[in-house]
């Protein structure tokens, strides 16, 4: 049976007595720990009484000091002391079972210092020969490009290992990180970077075939900070991605629909711009998260004209919405037709919303017949429509400039929507002013950080967006 890291911990799990009475290295006093000499007596076998994988585990740990640095710090407390304690074994079980197993073993892959997540060079350059380490990290680290920042090796290494399958993939991200674009970005952008590249998801692919395709000049840092700033649209990538029946029927909560009940209810005027017009009507009510929300529909609809969506949708849409959009939302309101406006210029035009909301109300506008609605849109754009309705940044004091701020920081416009208040139309660079009203771009964050919390697309949204995800952290976190 071949050990590795996983599978010694585990066998020491599961056979830690015999391992601390091993040597008898404590005299009269009760062994609690498993040292160096339990672990050479053991790999020994010198009297035959150990089993085979006891023996193997024992001889595995003495030959990498990865693992067995591991395992010495598993519980998270001091430094590598060639002890290691129940704690130590049962923290390291929660690191394997969480997924950060090979993070702890570059951790301390030299034999020094703590598990506090820094990687130093000599750990680095240990792990490449150490017998602990899987060979798909050890690739990966014979592959870096010289003279990267430290941590920016680190993320290197793990964005080359998660695609060690993948040939072209491999050579995208290691020309993209060998580039004079990517080195001579700041290191902060370049953690950006390899969160938009380097990931396994839709949206990561989708970047690097922007490599291809895209127009990038990797011999030029500027042309990849124009790319990140407002070409990459990670967020237009991720929802692209996604399956037309939107959010996972088991994310959603519970919701009831009763009625309906025939009212009368005053529609935009589909005819005259900025006029209402009383129409039959019919009134449903959702029941979700405690809330009572009206779903407001024309009695007689144009189906030969436009499609509009099943009390159905709207339902599921809103269950799908976090408690803070379902607490801002008193109605929801289909209207008959497109409403009506007046342009700059005087002209009457249809209105250009899709969807809107003011007022506690979220206002839906009938498609064409050939381009009904799926019921990703209701769950994605009912996220966005409410993030204009709950406390926006220019309603709290103080919180517009470091929503600007945080813009700036962050480099990233999510969609090709966020960025219109903020860039100018073929622009490269971000509007100096802090006076920028954030709307948009705050209620496409909004969306992206519900939708993707909790699942795994949640570190490369963060890793993107760091700022604008801490203030929405505060807020709503």
């Amino acid at each position: 049976m071949t050990i590795d890291a996983t599978r010694a911990t585990n066998i020491l799990s599961e056979h830690y007595a015999l391992f601390t009475q091993a040597s008898n290295d404590n005299g009269l006093l009760p062994d609690t720990k498993i040292s160096m000499d339990d672990l050479r007596a053991v790999a020994e076998n010198s009297q035959g009484q150990f089993p085979a994988e006891v023996v193997e585990a024992a001889q595995f740990l003495l030959s990498s000091t990865a693992a067995r640095s591991f395992l010495d710090v598993g519980a998270g407390k001091g430094d590598v002391d060639g002890t290691i304690s129940r704690a130590d074994i049962d923290g390291a079980l929660v690191t394997i079972e969480a997924g950060g197993l090979e993070q702890a073993l570059l951790d301390t892959a030299a034999g020094r210092g703590g598990a506090d997540g820094y990687v130093g060079g000599i750990d680095l350059q240990a792990a490449q020969t150490d017998p602990g380490i899987p060979q798909s990290l050890k690739d990966a680290l014979q592959q870096l490009p010289p003279d990267l920042p430290l941590q920016t090796q680190l993320r290197t290494v793990f964005a080359l290992r998660n695609h060690a399958d993948d040939p072209l993939a491999t050579e995208q991200l290691t020309t993209l990180t060998g580039s004079q674009a990517f080195q001579n970005l700041d290191e902060s952008r370049q953690a950006q970077v390899l969160a938009l590249f380097g990931g396994t998801n839709a949206v990561s692919a989708a970047a690097r075939l922007d490599l291809i395709t895209g127009g990038i000049d990797l011999n030029s840092a500027a042309s990849l900070e124009r790319y990140l700033l407002t070409e990459a649209r990670p967020v237009d990538k991720w929802r692209d991605a996604m399956p037309t029946s939107g959010v996972p029927d088991a994310q959603r909560m519970d919701y009831t629909v009763g009625g309906p009940e025939t009212i009368e209810y005053d529609f935009p005027s589909g005819t005259q711009p900025n006029t209402t017009e009383r129409l039959p009507a019919l009134r449903y009510t959702v029941e979700v998260d405690g809330q009572s929300i009206e779903v407001i529909v024309p009695r007689e609809l144009d189906t030969g004209t436009y499609s509009y969506p099943t009390v159905e949708q709207i339902a599921k849409g809103l269950a799908a919405q976090p408690s803070a959009s379902l607490e801002a939302t008193d109605r929801v309101v289909v209207n008959p037709a497109t409403p009506q406006e007046t342009d700059a210029n005087g002209n009457v035009v249809d209105s250009g919303a899709d969807m809107y909301a003011g007022g506690g109300t979220i206002g839906i506008n009938p498609h064409d017949t050939s381009n009904p609605r799926e019921q990703r849109d209701f769950d994605f754009t009912f996220l966005h429509e409410t993030a204009h309705l709950v406390d926006q940044p220019w309603q709290v004091a103080g919180l517009a400039i470091e929503w600007n701020l945080a813009v700036q920081r962050d480099s990233v416009f999510s969609t090709h929507y966020a960025d219109d208040r903020y860039v100018t139309s073929g622009g490269s660079t971000i509007d100096p002013s802090l006076a920028v009203d954030p709307g948009e771009d705050f209620a496409e964050t909004y969306m992206i950080y519900h939708l993707v919390k909790g699942t795994p697309d949640e570190a490369q949204m963060r890793a993107l967006m760091p700022e604008r995800f801490e203030i929405l952290d505060r807020m709503y976190g």
